[in-house]
């Protein structure tokens, strides 16, 4: 899904590269530097963290302190754009277990609901 959005509908949802099978890499591959900011605290929950800059976009995650090493904030600052604007993703409750049915994947649209089609972007990139 975030694949067909960024590369068919030219939609890039925040913090989409950390919830990929692949997220190391993604986040890796435009960094050039990284270092430890320190001990910091998310939600009450410790953590350990890490800022990076990249080309174009910076990011900062803290990670959790212990034996559930898990991503409790993301903050991504796209510097080559004026004012340098911000994503915040703040994550305080983690199921590692989740029990998802088929259920969960049917959808009932409501009485009056109709269908709305995408505007793809046209060969250059910009919407119609």
């Amino acid at each position: 899904m975030l694949d067909f959005t960024r590369e068919v509908l030219d939609v890039i949802a925040p913090a989409g590269d950390f919830i990929t099978m692949d997220a190391y890499d993604r986040l890796m591959s435009d960094t050039r530097s990284g270092f430890v900011v320190g001990k910091s605290h998310v939600g009450g929950v410790r953590c350990d963290h890490l800022a990076f800059r990249g080309y174009g976009v910076d990011w900062q995650v803290w990670i959790e302190d212990g034996d559930k090493p898990v991503p409790r904030k993301y903050v991504i600052t796209t510097v080559d754009m004026d004012q340098a604007p911000q994503a915040e993703i703040v994550v305080t409750k983690w199921n590692s277990s989740p029990e998802i049915g088929a259920r969960q994947f049917e959808y009932s649209p409501p009485a009056g609901a109709q269908q709305i089609d995408f505007v793809m972007p046209d060969s250059k990139g910009e919407q119609p």
